[in-house]
């Protein structure tokens, strides 16, 4: 029998004409009815009862009777499956029933969610809408034959969500793997994000008005985490754990969730603690005293307010846009003492990282509006050991156009470890920014963009000095790479080595007449490392590209851009003036279109052309539904331009300026 789906046979009549009951819907989608009983399954798998229970166990089945005819030949198929995984050595058995569960675990959470939106979907659509918990019968069949017919169109999208969150697990890992401390685990920002007054609300509220403002919540924090770079670890009830990958992201996605909450009729405010430091990742869970003090900070944080610990804070000051006040020290249980700071955005005028507060008396310490003194800090916590050696510019009417400047003019920008750092938090912060719609990345010095790695400091290095600064060097090449935003480079002078890697890391590049650009790693030793060897074959080729890496020549300005190295020349001079025009004719766009036809562009380039027409699609949906597109359409009606009066988050939706 044919599995059910839009584009197969359904699932087969009920004999006496009536509607399909269960068992007629669960054929339908498994393909067969069921035919065979334990041993029969075992026997045609080969396998002994015992291993073939066990896999079913691990799916989250209960224990079938021998007698009792349970299983179909998808059964069959899945215990042939893991049993050819372990004869062949792939997996050992304890291995391939963990990721047997993990499948389970995840997908019965999957079903059961998405059995309830489209019952809820089905019941709100019907003339007398079900506003019940449990649906009534009318409503719960319909919603199964619904759920049989997308079965079809719903599994692919499974698969391919799956690879893709494989395929983001997987890097981070390899990218973990060479920053973590064995034995103390990789450094997040952790952070929960709560509803106020929950319990009060449980008890006013009918449970349906609760699922409601659950979910709301829910698909908020989500949209939210995500646009940062985050990942939502678990949702409990009316409390988000989160985990962001760097302190500026963050900050800003602790202040949005306040913000969306707050901006939502349906929800109360919500309040928000973070930490950062070391955390154990288990199960796609994490653990550890930076979790417990993220949670101690939530419940210690007022409504509508953040509050993060040191450690955040400390990694907070090199970052612009972002203020904090100390509150008073507290010892925590299990935890010991901790300062924590309310964290805000920055005013206009204001200063970056941590910023004294009105009230603040004679001895450093800082008073709360009750009197509440609130910690000590001294200057010398304000100050940076040395000045960053790369800066952000805001252009354009509501600085929408940043301009990231190189800014180490005397060593005409070659790249120290301190550089690579500042590029790296720089980016965090750009990403960060869901206002800025165009990145320029220009440089200071007027002789070059950037001439690569700082081989004065390498040649003190020793080998673990090397090692140790690798992934600090990937981060700030990467920062730049993945940009959610178009990039425009600027070179003007010498752009080699990680120069042009960092160009090449743009999605345009606009040079002078006098720029020259190479990839001269062979000559010294090493290869292209900040991702030369993978981004100047996908832009020029892979003959053009061997030419240029292996002979390590240098070329100039007339010839990178014959051989598509470069996208523009001009004079010598007046690439900014340039870059800056484009800047703008880019920022005049929409900033959700913009970010999602990047995304689409990046996700989509280096696979099959009917994958990256998926992506394509997943992307066009997320502008469809923007605010975006209702004002694009309608300035185009009204013969106008458009006033695009939101920012872009990362998934297309839209978040008030």
């Amino acid at each position: 029998m044919k599995q059910a789906g839009r584009h197969r046979a359904g699932p087969p009549p009920d004999p006496a004409g009536g509607s399909s009951t269960s068992e007629d819907i669960e054929a339908g989608l498994l393909g067969q009815w069921r035919s065979m009983r334990p041993r029969e399954v075992s026997a045609k798998a080969s396998v002994s009862l015992t291993s073939a229970r066990k896999l079913w166990h691990a799916l989250g089945f209960p224990k079938a009777g021998d007698e009792d005819t349970v299983f179909t030949d998808a059964d069959l198929t899945a215990l042939r499956s893991v049993a050819t995984l372990v004869r062949e050595g792939a997996l050992d058995e304890p291995t391939a029933l963990a990721i047997t569960r993990a499948f389970a675990r995840t997908t019965e959470d999957l079903a059961a969610w998405q059995t309830q939106l489209v019952t809820e979907s089905i019941g709100e659509r019907a003339s007398s809408p079900d506003l019940r918990v449990v649906p009534e019968p009318v409503t719960a069949r319909a919603a199964a034959r619904k759920l049989a017919d997308l079965a079809d169109d719903l599994e692919p999208l499974l698969v391919y969500a799956w690879r893709r969150h494989l395929a983001a697990a997987v890097s981070r890992m390899l990218s973990d793997s060479e920053m973590a401390q064995p034995y103390s685990g990789v450094v997040r920002c952790v952070g929960f994000a709560d509803l106020v007054a929950f319990t009060d609300l449980v008890r006013h509220f009918s449970e349906r008005q609760l699922a409601q403002m659950v979910q709301r919540f829910d698909t908020l924090a989500s949209d939210v985490v995500t646009a940062h770079g985050g990942r939502v670890i678990k949702t409990v009830g009316a409390e988000v754990l989160f985990v962001a990958m760097g302190p500026g992201p963050a900050a800003a996605t602790g202040l949005d969730l306040v913000r969306a909450m707050a901006g939502d009729d349906l929800l109360p405010d919500v309040r928000v603690g973070m930490a950062s430091g070391h955390v154990v990742s288990r199960l796609g869970d994490v653990f550890g005293t930076t979790v417990n003090r993220a949670s101690r900070l939530t419940a210690l944080a007022r409504p509508g307010t953040v509050l993060v610990d040191d450690s955040l804070a400390a990694s907070l000051r090199r970052v612009s846009g972002f203020e904090m006040s100390p509150m008073r020290r507290r010892t925590q249980r299990r935890i010991g003492p901790v300062t924590s700071w309310t964290l805000s955005r920055a005013h206009p005028a204001g200063r970056r990282g941590m910023m004294g507060v009105d009230g603040a008396r004679d001895d450093g310490s800082v008073a709360d509006d009750d009197g509440e003194i609130r910690g000590v800090w001294s200057m010398s916590e304000l100050s940076s050991p040395t000045r960053p050696l790369v800066t952000i510019t805001r252009h354009g009417p509501g600085g929408h156009i940043a301009e990231l400047a190189l800014d180490r003019p005397e060593a005409m920008n070659a790249v120290s470890t301190q550089m690579a750092r500042d590029l790296s938090t720089a980016c965090e912060e750009l990403s960060a920014d869901l206002g800025v719609r165009v990145v320029l990345v220009t440089s200071t010095s007027p002789k070059a963009f950037c001439v690569g790695a700082d081989l004065k400091e390498r040649h003190a290095f020793t080998d673990a000095d090397l090692m140790a600064q690798r992934p600090v060097a990937r981060a700030a090449y990467s920062g730049v790479l993945n940009l959610p935003m178009p990039t425009i480079a600027v070179v003007e002078g010498f752009a080699l080595g990680g120069g042009l890697e960092i160009a090449l890391s743009c999605d345009l590049i606009i040079a002078g007449s006098g720029a020259v650009v190479g990839l001269p790693e062979v000559s010294v030793g090493v290869i292209p490392g900040g991702g030369g060897t993978q981004l100047l074959t996908r832009r020029i080729g892979w003959s053009r590209a061997s030419g240029m890496i292996f002979t390590a020549r240098r070329m100039p300005a007339a010839e990178a851009a014959a051989l598509g190295v470069v996208d523009e020349v001009l004079e010598a001079g007046t690439a900014l003036e340039r870059g800056l025009q484009l800047a703008a004719q880019i920022a005049a766009n929409s900033p959700v279109g913009l970010r999602q036809a990047k995304r689409a562009m990046r996700l989509g380039s280096d696979v099959d052309l009917a994958t990256g027409l998926e992506v394509e699609d997943g992307c066009w949906r997320a502008t469809a539904f923007s605010s975006d597109r209702a004002e694009g359409v309608a300035a185009f009606a009204e013969k106008r331009p458009a006033r695009w009066s939101a920012v872009a988050a990362e998934d297309g939706s839209t978040m008030r300026s």
